[in-house]
C-alpha cells in the first residue's frame, strides 16, 4: 500500500518480508524496500519459502549486503508471478558464485505456473533473474522485462539464468556488463526452452576467478535438449577493459547425456564487435558437439557478423553438424588489416568431425580458416545447391528427366529426377578441409541430364556458389541462370509490439526458383528466410523504419527490392501500472 520498509539496520539476520510454510497464498505489492547497513549475510529483501502460491507486484527493492537477493522465492507448490517490480541489487560481495550466488530475482522450484514479466532489474552482481527447477504444471513465462546496468563481479554472471523445463523467454530487453541468457540442463533442468524475440547488448570484464582473459556470451545453450533459440538480436562488444565475445555459444553435452539433441539456432542476428585488438569477438561459438555418430543441431537463416571469427570451434569439440543458409559478414571496426577468419578449429579436447557449411550468403572467402596448434583431427566442408530447369525445344518443362551429378573423384554427388515443373536440385561438396589445413577440391562436376525421346545433356560444371542451369534437353545445351528475380509485387509491414514488425510479401517471378529472401532495415541486412513472412525483432519503441525485401534465386542472383514503412508501438517493457 505504498509503505517503505527499511530493514537490517543493525547487525544480524533480517529480511524485509519473510514468509515461511504457509498453506495458502502470499501477496506483496505496491511498496518500497530498502536494506540498511547492518551487514548480515544473505539478508534478502523478500524471503518467501514453502508457500502454496505467491504474487509479488509493483515493488521497488534495493539491497546492498553480502549475498543479498532482492526477491527470493523458493519451493512454491502452486503458481508464482513477479511483475512490475524495480530491483536494485547493489550487492558487492558474492561469497560463492556456484551456490547460492546472488540474484536480483530468484525463483527456485515453482510447482505450478511461473511468470516473471514487466520488471526492471537495474543492478546485479551475478544473475538478474535466476529461474530454476524441474517440471511445472503450468506455463513458465519470462517476458517484457528490462535489465539495465548489471555488472557481473563473478564468473558466469547472466542477466537471465533459465534452468527450468519448457520456459518461454521472449521480448526482454537486456543491456549490461554481464552475460546475456543462459539455458542449461546440467544438475538443473533447461529442457525444451524457447528463447526468442529478445534484444541483448552484452559486455563482461575479468574477475577474481579469471583475472586476465574472460568471455561474454550473448546466449549460452549448455546441455539443454530441445532448446529453440530464434529471432533474437545480440550485440557483444569487446574492448581493452572487457572480455572476449561469443555471441551464441552452443554446448551439446551435459553430465547425464553426451548427445544432447533437438537444439535449433534460427533467424538470429548476431553482431560480435571488438573495438580494440586485445580481446576477440566471435559470432558463433561451438564449445561442445555430440559424442555420437549424428548431430541434429539446426543452425539456419542467422545473420552472423564478427570482427574476428564467425564460427569458432574449441574445447570439447565432438561431432559437428550442418550449418546452412546463413549470412556471413565481416565487421571492419578494426580495419581490413586486422586478422579475421571465417572458421577456426581449436578443439584440443577431442576430434571434431562432420562440420558442414552449405549455401552461405556471403562475399567472404570461405576457405579463410585457422587451425590452432592443438587442434585434434577434424573435417569441414564447403557445399552448394546445384539446381536445374529442364525444358524441351519449345520451352516447355520436361518432367521425369534423370539428373546425375558426379564429382571429380568419380563419386556420385546426387541423383534425382525433375518434377512436373521441370526442376530438380541437389547438394554438391565443393571441397573438404581436414586437419593440417589440407584442402581437397571435389569439383568440377560431371552432369548428365537425360530423358528418352527428348534428349541428353552432358557437361562438366564448376560449382563455387549457388548455381542453376537452364537446360535445353532437345538441343543438349545449357546456360547458367544469371537473370535476377523480379521484386516482390507487394510488401506489407505490420507492427506487432514495441520491438517487432511483421513483414509479409507476395512471390517474385523467377524461373529457377527462389532460394531465400533477404530482409533489410534502413538499408542494412537484418534477416534471411525461405518463407514469405518475417518478424524483424530488436527495434526501438515508437521508431519508424523502412523495410525492404529482395529475392535470392537458386542461381545466386539477387533481385530488386520491395519496400514499406512501419512504426513500432509504444514501449511496453519494464515496470508499469
Amino acid at each position: 500500500g505504498g509503505h517503505t520498509i527499511t530493514y537490517g539496520g543493525a547487525a544480524g539476520k533480517a529480511h524485509a518480508v519473510h514468509a515461511d510454510g504457509i498453506d495458502g497464498s502470499v501477496t506483496v505489492r505496491n511498496g518500497r524496500i530498502v536494506q540498511g547497513a547492518g551487514g548480515g549475510r544473505a539478508c534478502h529483501g523478500l524471503r518467501l519459502l514453502a508457500i502454496k502460491a505467491v504474487r509479488v507486484s509493483g515493488l521497488e527493492v534495493t539491497v546492498t549486503g553480502t549475498d543479498a537477493d532482492g526477491i527470493s522465492i523458493v519451493s512454491v507448490s502452486d503458481d508464482v508471478r513477479v511483475d512490475h517490480c524495480t530491483i536494485h541489487c547493489r550487492t558487492k560481495n558474492v561469497v560463492d558464485r556456484h551456490w547460492p550466488g546472488v540474484a536480483a530475482i530468484r525463483i527456485d522450484d515453482a510447482g505450478g505456473s511461473a511468470q516473471v514479466d514487466h520488471n526492471l532489474i537495474a543492478a546485479s552482481p551475478q544473475w538478474g533473474l535466476r529461474l530454476q527447477g524441474k517440471t511445472s504444471t503450468g506455463d513458465v513465462l519470462v517476458h517484457h522485462n528490462v535489465v539495465r546496468g548489471t555488472k557481473a563481479l563473478v564468473s558466469n554472471g547472466y542477466m537471465l539464468g533459465i534452468y527450468k523445463r519448457s520456459a518461454d523467454v521472449f521480448e526482454n530487453d537486456l543491456h549490461g556488463e554481464s552475460r546475456g541468457i543462459h539455458v542449461a540442463s546440467d544438475g538443473s533442468d533447461g529442457i525444451g526452452c524457447r528463447v526468442h524475440d529478445n534484444v541483448l547488448w552484452v559486455q563482461d570484464q575479468p574477475n577474481p576467478e579469471y583475472t586476465v582473459n574472460h568471455w561474454v556470451h550473448g546466449i549460452k545453450i549448455e546441455g539443454a535438449p530441445d532448446c529453440k533459440v530464434y529471432d533474437n538480436v545480440i550485440t557483444g562488444v569487446a574492448d581493452d577493459a572487457h572480455a572476449e565475445v561469443r555471441g551464441i555459444d552452443v554446448g551439446l553435452q551435459n553430465h547425464e547425456d553426451q548427445n544432447v539433441r533437438g537444439v535449433e539456432i534460427v533467424r538470429n542476428r548476431v553482431m560480435a564487435v571488438a573495438k580494440t585488438a586485445r580481446f576477440r569477438a566471435n559470432a558463433l561459438m561451438w564449445s561442445e558437439g555430440t559424442a555420437g555418430e549424428t548431430n541434429d543441431l539446426v543452425v539456419r537463416h542467422n545473420v552472423l557478423t564478427a570482427t574476428d571469427r564467425l564460427i569458432m570451434r574449441e574445447w570439447g569439440g565432438g561431432r559437428g553438424a550442418l550449418i546452412r543458409d546463413n549470412v556471413l559478414q565481416r565487421d571492419l571496426s578494426l580495419g581490413a588489416e586486422h586478422e579475421f577468419f571465417v572458421e577456426e578449429f581449436g578443439n584440443g579436447g577431442q576430434p571434431n568431425p562432420g562440420n558442414r557449411l552449405l549455401d552461405c550468403y556471403t562475399t567472404l572467402d570461405l576457405f579463410n580458416l585457422f587451425e590452432y596448434h592443438a587442434a585434434k583431427p577434424y573435417d569441414t566442408t564447403r557445399e552448394w545447391t546445384l539446381a536445374f530447369v529442364v525444358r524441351n525445344a519449345q520451352g516447355a518443362p520436361v518432367a521425369d528427366a534423370t539428373v546425375t551429378v558426379t564429382d571429380a573423384k568419380a563419386e556420385q554427388a546426387f541423383r534425382t529426377r525433375t518434377g512436373p515443373d521441370g526442376r530438380a536440385q541437389g547438394t554438391v561438396v565443393q571441397a573438404t578441409i581436414t586437419n593440417g589445413l589440407a584442402v581437397t577440391q571435389r569439383g568440377p562436376f560431371a552432369v548428365v541430364v537425360s530423358k528418352a525421346g527428348v534428349g541428353t545433356y552432358r557437361a562438366t560444371v564448376p560449382v563455387t556458389g549457388r548455381t542453376a542451369l537452364d537446360v535445353n534437353l532437345t538441343a543438349g545445351t545449357a546456360a547458367p541462370d544469371d537473370t535476377a528475380p523480379a521484386a516482390p509485387e507487394a510488401l506489407f509491414a505490420t507492427p506487432l509490439s514495441a520491438s517487432r514488425v511483421l513483414l509479409r510479401w507476395s512471390a517474385a517471378t523467377e524461373d529457377a526458383g527462389v532460394a531465400a529472401w533477404v530482409i533489410y532495415l534502413d538499408g542494412e541486412l537484418v534477416g534471411f528466410t525461405d518463407t514469405m513472412h518475417f518478424v524483424v525483432p530488436g527495434l526501438p519503441a515508437g521508431g519508424v523504419g523502412r523495410f525492404a525485401v529482395r529475392a535470392l534465386d537458386l542461381g545466386g542472383n539477387l533481385g530488386a527490392a520491395a519496400s514499406a514503412l512501419a512504426t513500432t508501438r509504444p514501449e511496453d517493457r519494464g515496470p508499469g501500472r
